[in-house]
């Protein structure tokens, strides 16, 4: 048996009965080595966040900024990842003040993408209280 997967939707179906994926219907193929790559980038991913420390809110902001994980600054949509990036911008929006521009300038972010962000932050505190 044949499978393959949508890009898209990330589905495997067999190709013994389609060659197309059932929710599209695109041709849209991804190989099993391809699904492979992916799975094992995620797993560096997560290998080299398991040994990241958040910076110390106290120094200064140049150096907070230079002490940053690089991987903070990408697009990934890892659950640690986000983590991390969450609290970045909580240290930069409530411990050094920045604006949500601002705050989004220096995470490679657009600003509403930081004000949601924040949102989630309050909620969390509200939620402790």
């Amino acid at each position: 048996m044949n499978t393959d997967s949508c890009k898209k939707h990330g589905i495997v179906y067999t190709t013994d009965t389609t060659n197309s994926c059932p929710l599209c219907k695109n041709k849209i193929f991804v190989t099993p080595d391809e699904l492979e790559k992916k799975s094992r980038r995620e797993q560096e991913e997560r290998n080299i966040l398991s040994t990241i420390t958040i910076p110390d809110s106290k120094k200064s902001l140049r150096e907070f900024i230079e002490n940053m994980p690089k991987v903070v600054f990408s697009n990934s949509r890892i659950t640690e990842v986000i983590a991390i990036r969450k609290e970045c911008i909580k240290i930069l929006f409530f411990i050094y003040k920045l604006s949500y521009s601002h705050t989004g300038r220096i995470m490679k972010k657009d600003h509403t993408t930081i004000m949601h962000h924040i949102k989630e932050i309050r909620k969390e505190i509200e939620n402790k209280i």
